[in-house]
């Protein structure tokens, strides 16, 4: 009764931190796409000035500091897919005697 609380408190846990994952890699995807739809607008702009330079330096920042977040923020849901299928028994499977670890196991959510 014990090994089946603990298991279950685990996979809650294991869930709730999905649902943070999901939502940080969809506000990482729109600010990356914000960034990116700015920095298009702002390759349409001539550059007059210095400052106008300036602008486009620092939107262009923004855009690689939005992709490595995103890139970032990937890495963190697939190790909590990878974590919480571990954990719920779904991620290594016995096939012909052998223990076999599948991509789509890797990359799905249980």
């Amino acid at each position: 009764e014990n090994l089946v609380s603990q298991i279950s408190s685990q996979l809650t846990v294991d869930m709730a931190t999905l649902q943070h994952w999901i939502a940080s890699l969809q506000e990482a995807d729109s600010a990356l796409d914000n960034y990116w739809q700015a920095l298009q607008l702002s390759r349409q702009n001539p550059l007059v000035s210095h400052a106008d330079l300036v602008s486009l330096l620092d939107i262009q920042e923004k855009v690689r500091d939005a992709a490595i977040n995103h890139s970032d923020t990937l890495n963190g849901f697939a190790k909590a897919i990878a974590t919480t299928r571990f954990n719920s028994g779904t991620l290594v499977e016995l096939r012909d005697e052998k223990m076999v670890i599948e991509l789509p196991g890797l990359t799905t959510l249980p």
